[in-house]
């Protein structure tokens, strides 16, 4: 029996069939010998990754740029902790309000907190702006009201009479 012959020649998941081992980029030529892809594969992954260094990627061996690159990468992963929202102003105030909105905005910009979350977070401003200003509209009406009753208290009283 000889490894060309065709009744044995079924794949395995140890080693597949000689028509089964193709280039994994190309799908089309057989690999290096050794190797998971063409020579014509292999050229361009070897390009692209120069080029990829060029561009501010990270060539291999180049530790230092890994370490700096890891850093990075790193600190845009970070998440808020309790402690950093524990930070925001309560909204009690126009100006604190808008404090917050300020820093919310900031924590989007910089990755720390998804859209959505920046968005419920201004939607819960705006609803704490809405109640400051009815707290207003409500205080101005009772001091109307009182207002009112004064100039009645004294227009019943006699001090002046409205003109005919």
């Amino acid at each position: 029996m000889t490894p060309l012959d065709p009744e044995s020649s079924h794949a395995t998941e140890a080693q597949p069939a000689m028509s089964d081992v193709v280039c994994l980029l190309c799908k089309r030529a057989p690999p290096v010998p050794g190797k998971r892809f063409c020579a014509s594969c292999s050229e361009k992954k070897r390009e692209l990754a120069s080029r990829s260094a060029r561009a501010g990627g990270i060539a291999p061996g180049d530790a230092a740029r890994g370490r700096v690159l890891a850093a990075r990468s790193a600190s845009r992963r970070r998440v808020l902790t309790v402690e950093d929202a524990d930070g925001l102003p309560h909204l009690d105030s126009t100006e604190h309000v808008r404090q917050a909105v300020e820093q919310v905005q900031r924590w989007a910009i910089g990755g720390l907190i998804p859209g959505a979350v920046a968005n419920a977070i201004v939607r819960a401003a705006e609803i704490a702006l809405r109640a400051l200003d009815s707290e207003l509209d409500t205080k101005r009406i009772k001091q109307l009201e009182q207002r009112i009753a004064e100039l009645e208290a004294e227009r019943d009283g006699g001090g002046w009479r409205l003109p005919r």
